[in-house]
């Protein structure tokens, strides 16, 4: 492909950060997507200019795959939709950003994947990645919950499930619980035998670190061992009754978002389980739509 083939033709940027990934994608109202790439996290909570880095290197990757140079950020009409901007200080903060975009709108990672899931109609989303978090879109209004950033909150997400497991892995170093196959397995992970030092090692773990257990939280659940259980379980129970909450006097239908969403649906309660839908696109498409609303606001 060449530059010379979208001259006349508005290219449009679809970003979706989270704390694991960016995945952004370039679209054309002509030919859907033609370039698709991703970088490093971009959760607005865990360093802004870390977002902008890797909205930068996944936008330049997905140019590159669809033949055009890097300059080419100038004349995109971006959506961005990332996690932590529902809060207040990181919003403010992302919009003091000189973007390399021509039209830039942002908004969080929850309303474009409820845009993407519901094609723009009403309906509810729930994220479990490496964190969690719900909105509902009704009337042309968002409600959400959740979503107050990893320790405080993120209940039944990746990162929460590692944590949650190497805090039980230290009360097994201490006597204080019986071990397990899972717990022996994490033990084994890290080469590690005194609380103290596997405490120390993980004082500085992000949500990502964390999250890189939540594998194997799910394999030991699976296999029904006691400890992995409960705390699939655990996380499941909060966020079945955020889903409720979230739909408590709505009749929309509700989709799951993130890597976890198909791990954790079987240990939801059944009455959440019947109100789900498959989302008709991903998040990335959702910002890509949103952009697309936006300036036709303008």
């Amino acid at each position: 492909m060449s530059k010379d083939k979208y001259n006349n033709k508005q290219l449009y940027l679809g970003v979706d950060g989270g704390g694991s990934k960016c995945r952004a994608v370039l679209y054309s109202e002509q030919d859907g997507v033609i370039g698709d790439a991703i970088s490093g996290p971009a959760n607005a909570l865990r360093g802004v200019a870390q977002a902008q880095k890797h909205i930068v290197e996944a936008t330049d990757a997905a140019l590159a795959q669809a033949g055009l140079p890097a300059e080419y950020k100038s004349n995109l009409i971006a959506g961005i939709g990332l996690a932590g901007l529902n809060l207040e200080a990181c919003m403010n903060e992302m919009k003091l950003w000189a973007s390399p975009f021509k039209n830039t709108f942002y908004t969080t990672d929850l309303h474009i994947a409820c845009i993407g899931a519901h094609g723009g109609e009403d309906g509810a989303v729930m994220i479990i990645g490496t964190g969690s978090s719900a909105l509902v879109s009704e009337n042309n209004e968002l409600f959400e919950l959740g979503g107050h950033g990893f320790p405080v909150g993120d209940a039944g997400s990746g990162a929460w499930l590692g944590f949650k497991s190497i805090e039980l892995t230290l009360r097994v170093m201490e006597g204080l619980v019986k071990t397990s196959d899972f717990i022996d397995e994490i033990v084994s992970i890290y080469k590690i035998n005194k609380a103290v030092d596997l405490a120390q090692l993980v004082s500085g773990y992000s949500p990502t670190d964390f999250g890189k257990l939540a594998p194997v939280v799910v394999k030991h659940a699976l296999q029904k061992d006691a400890h992995a259980l409960a705390i699939m379980q655990a996380g499941a129970q909060y966020l079945s009754q955020l889903a409720k909450k979230l739909l408590d006097g709505r009749d929309v239908k509700l989709s799951l978002i993130g890597g976890l969403s198909p791990l954790v649906e079987k240990y939801l309660d059944a009455d959440v389980v019947a109100k789900l839908t498959p989302a008709k696109q991903p998040p990335e498409i959702g910002a890509v739509f949103f952009a697309q609303q936006q300036i036709k606001a303008l």
